[in-house]
């Protein structure tokens, strides 16, 4: 949650910074804020496509904070959903007993199996009279 909190202060601070640096001193940039949002979003991300780049040296200088802060975020927030979803020792415990109940009845129809295999070749046999004593 702290994570997740974090990256949205990134964006949205990084995406205000940005405005209001390229919307000062004459700069010609693009009046739509989803412009912004998208350079930051890509800059954060690392995908980084070039299509929207800032001009002055303050939103240059929040894109850096950008490109350092970004994968840094993306990666813990991987690492703490992959830590999510390992399971603890009850959960492990749990699926061990699963599994082993799974391999006992997969043994019990095995083995009823051969004992249906061995019943009816006994009395296959013992119709066409093998093992019978003369």
């Amino acid at each position: 949650l702290i994570i997740t909190i974090a990256w949205l202060v990134l964006i949205c601070t990084s995406t205000v910074v940005i405005r209001v640096s390229e919307s000062t001193h004459g700069v010609d940039s693009s009046p739509y804020l989803w412009d912004q949002l998208w350079l930051v979003l890509t800059t954060a991300t690392t995908t980084g496509y070039g299509d929207i780049v800032p001009q002055t040296h303050f939103g240059r200088f929040g894109t850096i904070i950008c490109m350092l802060s970004g994968p840094i975020l993306v990666s813990v927030m991987t690492a703490t959903l992959s830590r999510s979803m390992t399971l603890n020792r009850r959960e492990e415990l749990l699926m061990e007993t699963l599994d082993h109940d799974e391999l006992v009845a997969n043994l019990q129809i095995a083995a009823s199996n051969i004992l249906q295999l061995w019943w009816r070749a006994n009395i296959e046999d013992s119709k066409n009279g093998v093992g019978e004593i003369d």
